[in-house]
């Protein structure tokens, strides 16, 4: 789902397994996303300057939580590197509000969903604003579901 406010598009997404939301934001404005959503701050410290960051949020209409992940400059989504950040930080809030753990000998249950956030992103980084069509004109799906474990070329075993 892509909603857009005061020049702010916002991307929805849903893991299904998971009772949280995930929204991303590339570009647009503080504003436009306090419209739609309680957790934003007034004001963060550098939070335009730091390139990408994450937000645990509410969506005021509905009260649905999840994570909000804001990329201020639109061209910083393509920081690869931050893209893989802040799918992180989301993975571990997801994981705070549920009350999953994070195990060392059982590491797959992060690395599916941290998977899954990085997907999101991207689709997001692939579109063109306001559009839900992707750059790279492959016809993914718009809401990606998370891949069950024989689909996924990076499990061990």
């Amino acid at each position: 789902m892509v909603t857009k406010i005061r020049k702010t598009i916002i991307h929805e997404f849903d893991p299904c397994i998971y009772p949280r939301k995930l929204w991303v934001v590339k570009g647009g404005t503080r504003e436009g996303i306090k419209e739609m959503f309680d957790g934003i701050a007034d004001t963060d410290e550098d939070v335009e300057d730091a390139g990408a960051t994450t937000f645990r949020v509410n969506k005021k209409s509905n009260g649905k939580a999840g994570c909000l992940v804001w990329f201020p400059n639109a061209s910083d989504i393509n920081r690869i590197d931050w893209i893989a950040h802040e799918s992180t930080h989301v993975a571990l809030e997801f994981f705070r509000d549920t009350g999953c753990k994070v195990d060392v000998d059982n590491q797959e249950p992060l690395a599916y969903l941290v998977d899954w956030v990085t997907e999101c992103i991207n689709i997001v980084r692939r579109t063109k604003d306001g559009s839900t069509e992707n750059k790279s004109g492959d016809n993914e799906d718009a809401d990606p579901q998370p891949r069950k474990e024989e689909e996924n070329p990076h499990r061990n075993g």
